[in-house]
């Protein structure tokens, strides 16, 4: 049978054919949606992509946590930077060009032929920021950054007037806001501009007689690796030669930098892979159970937590105001990626287990593992006890050590060592009374025996 133009025909699953009227409109709306399918732009979760929008389930939790209060950096924020900080940020690259003679038509060209590597970066497309506009910014914070650097390690002088670094929280504000997740730019824009002035300085170090021989030395053979952790040192102190070990190394940004810094922590890094979530008691319930804790200071990491006979070596950390934020965007950082990494998350969880009170932190600040700046051991306890908050762990590091721990803490042994440690030997006090009471036993014990054999030999 002819089928009308109108018509088409389809067959169901049991082989009958079977009309179907299309009208006019269907062709209309079919078109419409062939046009959006066809100007549908690709998805900016490629691989190159390491900046994201942090997602809406986290920032409901703390929106502190993820947004800048003092300066941007990149173009997810760029409209909410105060004006008198984006006008001190363009006096920063000023100082620069000068100082350095760099020629700012070469940065621009530079960033200008990697544009889009750069834009694919970013989860988000950005299309109503042009090329020029895009370039200028790149360029600009950039700029902004590398000075910054060099101003906070000493290698520039800091000028009377500067907000940043003459006032009490001045610093502190901006390493916050510089290692927030979507107030990053991309280390391949930095690199390049590092490399230019780096360049530019050297060519130019032998006509400004006013700088030292030694201080161009010492500005010349600076990594971008070693100002940048060097910068950020204060949120999580390490020792000169544990640094030292990070001066070459490389990162997609600068959170993604400084956080990769601490994965080289020894026999934890190598648990297998896909290791599901293990609970362990909380550090008052295994003292109880006969656990000891003690502070590792030859960890290079604080990631780095062992668990050896009995006793949970732990690296010391310092919790300050920057703390939540610094871990917050860590672990976000990590939850928009494959999941695999997820040296952050796994140490929160760890450490969620570990302090349920502020009877926790008192304990882990007694053997100076926590250094608390924040004041009230209650305000650590709920820093760590809320980071986990919405946050999926697909490949706990800690697994194999929880374990150990667990299997310690339900031997009775244990417990009842722990229980005659700290019943009957807490103090010199109490240790020589148990040492009389044991002594004063023993002696009645001998007497009646003498006593007994005596009257028996008595009466035989």
């Amino acid at each position: 049978m002819a089928q009308s133009g109108n018509d088409a025909s389809r067959t169901n699953g049991r082989g009958v054919h079977v009309a179907i009227e299309i009208s006019e409109l269907d062709r209309t709306m079919a078109a419409s949606i062939k046009d959006k399918l066809d100007t549908v732009s690709p998805s900016p979760y490629g691989k190159r992509c390491c900046i994201y929008k942090v997602h809406e389930k986290f920032r409901k939790i703390n929106e502190y946590a993820y947004t800048p209060e003092m300066i941007s950096i990149g173009p997810l924020h760029r409209n909410t930077c105060p004006s008198e900080m984006q006008d001190h940020k363009m006096r920063y690259v000023k100082n620069l060009v000068a100082r350095t003679r760099l020629n700012l038509v070469e940065c621009l060209a530079a960033i200008r032929s990697i544009e889009d590597d750069v834009r694919k970066c970013y989860s988000e497309h950005m299309n109503d920021l042009d090329k020029k506009a895009f370039v200028e910014l790149m360029v600009v914070d950039g700029l902004f950054v590398i000075e910054l650097f060099c101003k906070s390690a000493g290698d520039v002088k800091v000028d009377r007037d500067d907000p940043i670094f003459n006032n009490i929280w001045g610093m502190a504000s901006l390493v916050r806001d510089m290692i927030l997740l979507e107030n990053q730019i991309p280390m391949l824009v930095l690199a390049r501009l590092f490399d230019l002035v780096t360049r530019s300085q050297s060519q130019n170090q032998n006509q400004d007689q006013s700088q030292s021989q030694n201080q161009n030395q010492n500005q010349k053979n600076r990594t971008l690796a070693e100002l940048a952790l060097r910068f950020f040192n204060p949120l999580m102190e390490r020792k000169e030669d544990v640094l030292e070990a990070h001066f070459n190394k490389t990162g997609k940004h600068l959170l993604d930098l400084f956080g990769k810094t601490f994965h080289d922590f020894g026999q934890n890094k190598q648990s297998k892979s896909n290791q599901k979530l293990k609970h362990i008691p909380c550090v008052t319930e295994l003292r109880l159970a006969g656990v000891k804790f003690r502070r590792n200071d030859d960890a290079k990491s604080f990631l780095d937590i062992r668990f050896c006979d009995g006793e949970m070596l732990i690296p010391p950390i310092l919790v300050q105001d920057q703390t939540d934020s610094l871990f917050r965007n860590l672990i976000a950082s990590e939850q928009a990626c494959d999941g695999r990494n997820t040296y952050m998350t796994s140490y929160a969880f760890l450490m969620d287990s570990l302090i349920n009170s502020p009877n926790d932190v008192e304990v882990l600040r007694s053997q100076r593992i926590i250094t608390n700046y924040m004041g009230d051991d209650k305000d650590v306890a709920f820093v760590f006890n809320k980071l986990c908050s919405e946050v999926t762990l697909v490949n706990f590091y800690y697994h194999d050590l929880c374990d150990e721990v667990n299997k310690h803490a339900s031997t009775h042994r244990h417990r009842w060592i722990a229980t005659l440690r700290r019943d009957y030997f807490n103090s010199p006090w109490a240790v020589i009374a148990f040492i009389s009471a044991c002594i004063l036993l023993i002696l009645t014990f001998t007497s009646t025996i003498f006593a007994s054999l005596s009257y028996i030999v008595h009466k035989s």
